[in-house]
């Protein structure tokens, strides 16, 4: 849902994702719930970005030998080595990108790959609670990759004025649930912790957008 807010406020971005494999519902599980086409070639998301300025990478679509992984990974329905290689070939070779991680332990790896592809800004964010996104539970780390340099810093929700939250704050659900979250944080009538989570990250993705 940051996506959304991100290129709102004038970011072009080309979100890059697949359905579930090791959780309740995957991004364009809930882009499905609603109602928004996935399934785009080359062309067609060049043609989205251009006309909306923002468009969906589906991974399947661009990259099919993976359709034989999908199937193996929902059984295994743990993370495997995709959630490293999946948010690294963004078929659209960007520059700019923030890529979230559950695991610590791969912040500094990843970026070590993004600054030797030449990235020219990214972020490479693990949250507190081990969420793959800037959480609100605490301080979040970030490994940043700006020129060809890596460095890292922290970035709490208190220090820019949003208050903390529990995991059963922010928490969401099968696709159908996360679409009514969607459209109850874009209409105004979600004001609590998921709004803010999604505007969180919506910044950071701003801030890497130039």
């Amino acid at each position: 849902m940051a996506c959304f807010v991100a290129a709102g406020a004038g970011a072009c971005v080309a979100k890059h994702g697949n359905v579930k494999a090791s959780a309740t519902s995957g991004a364009f599980d809930t882009l499905g719930a609603l109602g928004l086409t996935t399934g785009l070639n080359g062309p067609g998301v060049e043609q989205c970005l251009a006309d909306a300025g923002i468009a969906f990478v589906f991974a399947k679509a661009f990259h099919p030998a993976m359709r034989h992984a999908g199937p193996v990974r929902a059984q295994l329905g743990v993370p495997t080595v995709m959630n490293i290689l999946g948010p690294l070939s963004h078929p659209g070779r960007i520059r700019r990108q923030v890529i979230g991680v559950s695991d610590p332990g791969l912040q500094d790896l990843m970026a070590g790959v993004l600054a030797n592809r030449g990235s020219e800004h990214a972020w490479v964010v693990h949250g507190h609670g081990r969420l793959d996104e800037i959480a609100l539970t605490g301080p979040s780390r970030v490994v940043e990759v700006k020129e060809g340099a890596i460095s890292e810093f922290e970035v709490d929700p208190t220090d820019l004025g949003i208050a903390r939250a529990s995991l059963d704050d922010i928490s969401g659900g099968d696709a159908k649930e996360n679409a009514k979250i969607a459209h109850a944080i874009f209409d105004g009538s979600e004001t609590g912790p998921r709004r803010d989570i999604v505007v969180l990250n919506a910044a950071a993705g701003l801030v890497v957008a130039g």
